[in-house]
């Protein structure tokens, strides 16, 4: 289930598991998988000396805003037509973002057992110990 998360341009968006069972994330209208979005949050820590850094990543759209559709009146139960969202995150966020990866989203990982590729992230970024993953404890 994805959660809300406080970008510094876009306000709050969505991101988090759209389907647990092929592992898809979801960030505002875009989606990709999480066994994709791990080594690019690995290859983003080794990036060193940079207080700043842009990219960008193959991501799957759903151009249409209908087609994406409002995730507080989904939670507040008045629409359920999907959910809402180019974001920038302050670093604190960010790593929230990797440890809601790390953790397996809501409801976790099934059966409490993380992917090799998750796996590998941690180890990634422990090695990585940069200025962006400073303070991360991924338990």
């Amino acid at each position: 289930m994805p959660l809300a998360f406080e970008s510094l341009n876009r306000g709050v968006v969505a991101f988090g598991f759209f389907n647990i069972d092929t592992d898809l994330l979801l960030l505002g209208h875009y989606f990709f998988f999480a066994d994709e979005f791990c080594p690019s949050i690995v290859q983003l820590a080794e990036r060193k000396g940079e207080a700043s850094f842009e990219t960008s990543w193959d991501v799957y759209d759903i151009p249409r805003q209908a087609g994406v559709g409002d995730l507080m009146a989904a939670i507040h139960g008045v629409r359920y037509t999907g959910f809402i969202g180019e974001f920038l995150f302050a670093r604190k966020v960010f790593l929230q973002l990797v440890e809601y990866v790390w953790l397996g989203g809501y409801p976790r990982w099934r059966d409490g057992i993380r992917p090799a590729y998750v796996k590998d992230m941690k180890s990634g970024l422990e090695k990585a110990a940069g200025w962006l993953t400073e303070g991360l404890v991924l338990r």
